[in-house]
């Protein structure tokens, strides 16, 4: 996985532990840059990046830029996760639960995170997601002219299950 800094201010992601599964991607919020951001209200705008970083108010969603351009191999695909401490503790998640970043993009990748909290700020530097290189199987679609076949007991979806 080659990893290109557009910004001099870019952290360089690393594996934390011997055994950590994904590595980390920062903030890339200096004082006076312009943040692509959707307000609660829906009104999309661009919000100034202070000396305390970016607001992000209740509701808000933004993208943060890496300042990182990644070259991921022919085959795989860069998955972008969220951090459980900046979920849970701060109430700050992935739009998109999981982005996935495909081999032919190379440009600077931005994190797209909403805010389930209180207002408060991401600062340049910050951790803010963790991201893993992943091998793609090769998968051939087919148009079936018939639907699939019941192979198990499950008669439904949402809950069919049960809750316990």
């Amino acid at each position: 996985l080659g990893i290109f800094k557009l910004h001099a201010e870019a952290v360089i992601p690393e594996f934390k532990t011997e055994e950590s599964a994904c590595f980390d991607l920062s903030a890339v919020l200096l004082t006076d840059d312009q943040v692509k951001i959707v307000t609660h209200g829906q009104s999309v705008t661009t919000r100034r990046v202070t000396d305390k970083g970016i607001a992000i108010h209740q509701g808000d969603r933004l993208l943060v830029p890496t300042g990182l351009a990644f070259d991921i191999p022919q085959g795989y695909c860069l998955e972008i996760y969220p951090r459980s401490g900046i979920s849970f503790s701060r109430g700050i998640s992935l739009n998109n639960c999981t982005a996935i970043i495909d081999s032919d993009y190379v440009e600077e990748v931005f994190v797209s995170v909403s805010n389930n909290g209180g207002s408060q700020y991401i600062q340049h530097g910050e951790r803010i997601a963790q991201a893993k290189l992943v091998k793609l199987v090769s998968t051939e679609v087919k148009v079936l002219t018939e639907k699939p076949q019941q192979k198990t007991s499950r008669k439904s979806g949402f809950g069919s299950t049960g809750s316990k």
